[in-house]
């Protein structure tokens, strides 16, 4: 999996001082830094962080083209409510893409969302059990967008055309909406990355081992 996320277009460990990271990132609200079975984490309660791709630019950087691949690993406090993984905007023409994991009636469902010129385009599925640690991950195919939890796919819908970029902010752990954060998460952040392609199914089993 090194050389997969090798080549990713973005991609942080969460565990690393946030200073560290490159691109750089900015902790806000109350976010620590713990270890976990032996790996550092990024423990947030309502916390997010905001990622300065360029300190120039910071809105600017988007996803070219009519493909990505998003994997998040992580796990949820069983006390959170709804809550975002990541996102570049919410809702409008402020969205790029958002991923968020909702509460609905007791169990926890993912929802990924993008923005193409073909319209608005959502799937949600079982995000797997609260507390776990999971590997989410989203794809987008140009033909359909997924999700897959643990190296499973969870759903499926169809899904066309060029992505659609956004002024919004990247935020980990957070999305933006009106200007103002929401969704801001509650657990431990490991790994966040983003491809500008559709990665095979082998690799994303590989990213879930």
């Amino acid at each position: 999996s090194d050389s997969i996320v090798a080549h990713a277009s973005l991609h942080w460990d969460m565990g690393e001082r946030a200073n560290a990271h490159q691109p750089p990132l900015a902790a806000v609200g109350k976010v620590n830094l713990i270890a976990v079975d032996g790996e550092r984490v990024a423990h947030l309660s309502s916390g997010y962080f905001h990622a300065q791709v360029d300190l120039n630019t910071p809105k600017a950087w988007n996803v070219p083209g009519n493909a990505l691949t998003s994997h998040v690993r992580g796990s949820i406090n069983p006390q959170a409510p709804n809550v975002v993984l990541w996102s570049k905007g919410k809702s409008g023409d402020q969205l790029h893409f958002c991923w968020s994991a909702e509460r609905v009636n007791g169990e926890r469902v993912g929802r990924f969302s993008i923005r193409t010129k073909e319209g608005l385009f959502t799937v949600e599925g079982d995000a797997g059990a609260d507390g776990d640690i999971h590997d989410w991950i989203a794809r987008y195919t140009g033909e359909s967008l997924e999700l897959w939890t643990d190296g499973n796919k969870v759903a499926s819908v169809p899904a066309q055309g060029e992505l659609l970029g956004s002024d919004s902010p990247i935020l980990i752990g957070s999305a933006t909406d009106a200007n103002e954060p929401t969704g801001n998460f509650t657990g431990e952040l490991i790994e966040v990355s983003l491809w500008n392609e559709s990665l095979t199914d082998a690799q994303i089993t590989m990213l879930a081992n």
